[in-house]
């Protein structure tokens, strides 16, 4: 009974230190980087499970190929953040991952990405308040999400469809 209780009181602190801890960024500074008005997903660096922001600056007012690298710098951040997950679900089923394990990850997901990277769709663009750089929010559709989980099972048994890279 009393180790319950010391559980709830830890846990107690723990979300309000965690909340005193994401008050997130200054106003000032926003302003030293260019972001007084920028979105959330912007300042977050995502917008929920699945989606990355990736980041160009705008060269000789370039912005079409700043838009295609920062869409390309998202695609990619997505994919490690798919690959940490996954390597944090697998902990969580008690399997201890190791450099072999996170290799086989990297291989399993970049393989996915290469064939269903078409389910990345950019979201939502933002420019900087001083226009010299874009933001990029990308997020994987609901169908390739399914496709990813699907997949990843057969590929890590140990891992439960429904549990999958679940936050």
């Amino acid at each position: 009974m009393i180790n319950i209780f010391k559980i709830l009181i830890l846990g107690f602190i723990g979300l309000i230190l965690g909340g005193c801890a994401s008050s997130g960024i200054s106003k000032e500074a926003r302003e030293s980087v260019g972001w007084t008005n920028a979105p959330k997903w912007v300042v977050n660096g995502n917008d929920g499970d699945y989606s990355a922001v990736g980041d160009a600056p705008i060269v000789d007012k370039n912005v079409q190929f700043a838009r295609a690298e920062a869409t390309a710098a998202a695609r990619g951040e997505l994919i490690k953040n798919i690959e940490i997950k996954v390597s944090a679900s697998l902990s969580k089923e008690g399997i201890r991952v190791d450099a072999q394990i996170n290799e086989n990850i990297k291989s399993v997901v970049n393989e996915f990405a290469q064939h269903n990277l078409q389910g990345v769709g950019v979201e939502k663009t933002w420019i900087d308040d001083a226009g010299t750089r874009i933001y990029v929010l990308v997020k994987l559709d609901k169908e390739s999400e399914k496709n990813l989980k699907s997949h990843l099972s057969k590929q890590f048994k140990e891992l439960k469809s429904s549990n999958l890279m679940s936050e």
